[in-house]
């Protein structure tokens, strides 16, 4: 007996049985239809996809090839993927939410990202 029919295979199958009243091969191949739509479906939104996916690549190569042409290699080079950011704790006077600042920005005007409150 096999693990795995084709769709085809169980419409034969249910055609076939002659145990089954009418309306049962009826539901059953209506059911059949249903999921070979939705077969047909998830394969084209698989390959639509995967054409997405591609076309998102080919763009960030192009903003890539932009970036280096507006700002210069050097500008990338100089960046540290590594630099740790130290980040402070602030409570929001007005609603009481902890914010948490990178401490660099200490010195700017900041507002709550929660209530628009001014921080200092």
């Amino acid at each position: 007996m096999k693990d795995c029919y084709s769709l085809e295979d169980i419409k034969n199958k249910i055609s076939d049985n002659d145990s089954m009243d009418q309306d049962t091969k009826t539901i059953l191949n209506s059911l059949l239809i249903h999921i070979n739509d939705m077969s047909n479906e998830i394969t084209d939104l698989q390959k639509r996809l995967s054409e997405t996916l591609e076309y998102a690549e080919l763009l960030e190569q192009d903003m890539d090839n932009i970036k280096e042409e507006m700002f210069g290699e050097e500008i990338f080079d100089t960046f540290d993927e590594e630099e740790e950011f130290t980040y402070v704790e602030v409570k929001c006077n007005n609603c009481g939410e902890n914010i948490y600042v990178e401490n660099d920005l200490m010195k700017e005007h900041l507002f709550c990202p929660n209530c628009e409150n001014k921080l200092f």
